[in-house]
């Protein structure tokens, strides 16, 4: 088992990387586009994929044992994954970034508080406990600042919104644990992470069926187009180390890292308001981070 230490380190680069790839994404103008176009793009990564698998089982690098339950979980996860993702940049056109992440974790961190404890009997410590609270709340009262400057949302697109934005929370942590069974029956990271983003990508593929992702054309221009696909395979990687030796709860936790960077995001374009109460709660989500890494 590797260190507590270096698994909340990979937890926290994976949202970071993540964070970063969402921030480049809103950043170039490429969201106001079909939502379903760029997951498409990256349908286009499955031979680079392919080619990094071939590469290290030929060059014995990467050690990948076969079996039917763990191609089922990895097939269930690409699907799974593909999904989740359109569904993502398609939320990005409706709401900041800040309630997107804060709303999106908080109900994700529920659940796999609630599948942790109940299902998989996992306890955990009273100061890990206090930490995952305090980074939580801190996190919901960023999103539920006042709106800033020019932004209105009515209490009908909000509700719609929080809809959408439940079913993908339990649509990405449901995701994680397909992911760590996969992950299971497998013994080496690398090889998994590798084999189930070519899937994915394959999966994604079936996007370019559909006329509306054919006529969208490109998403983003190169230079933008090759710094989201460069945050995303930082991303990918270290997101397999952190499932591999952390329960899903405190995966979902120190993704909350994103939350504080989206608030500073959105400090800047303005919605939302530079108050005392913005600056309290993102101390709140730092100092959550540190009762977090203490508590190991």
């Amino acid at each position: 088992m590797m260190p507590y230490t270096f698994l909340l380190v990979c937890g926290v680069l994976s949202a970071l990387a993540y964070t970063l790839m969402q921030l480049l994404f809103k950043h170039g103008r490429a969201y106001r586009g079909n939502p379903l176009a760029l997951t498409a793009w990256l349908g286009l990564l499955a031979p680079v994929w392919g080619g990094l698998l071939w590469l290290g089982l030929h060059q014995k690098l990467l050690v990948l044992v076969a079996s039917p339950a763990y191609f089922g979980w990895a097939a269930l996860w690409a699907a799974m994954a593909t999904v989740t993702m359109a569904l993502i940049i398609s939320l990005i056109q409706r709401l900041s970034l800040t309630e997107l992440t804060a709303y999106r974790k908080a109900f994700a961190a529920g659940i796999a508080m609630l599948a942790d404890v109940l299902w998989l009997h996992i306890a955990f410590e009273p100061l890990t406990l206090a930490a995952i609270a305090l980074i939580l709340l801190a996190s919901v009262w960023l999103s539920t600042a006042p709106a800033g400057r020019g932004r209105q949302v009515g209490p009908k697109d909000l509700a719609v919104s929080l809809l959408l934005v439940f079913m993908l929370a339990a649509g990405l942590t449901g995701q994680l644990y397909v992911y760590q069974q996969a992950l299971l029956l497998q013994p080496d990271v690398l090889s998994h992470v590798v084999f189930v983003k070519m899937l994915m990508a394959v999966f994604s593929l079936g996007f370019w069926l559909l006329p509306s992702v054919r006529k969208h054309g490109q998403p983003a221009g190169w230079p933008l187009m090759l710094a989201i696909i460069g945050c995303y395979v930082v991303a990918s990687f270290t997101e397999g180390y952190a499932l591999q030796g952390l329960p899903v709860t405190l995966v979902v936790v120190t993704s909350f890292v994103a939350a504080a960077c989206f608030t500073s995001h959105d400090l800047v374009t303005r919605d939302l308001p530079a108050t005392r109460r913005t600056l309290v709660a993102l101390l709140a989500v730092f100092g959550g981070f540190a009762l977090l890494a203490l508590g190991g």
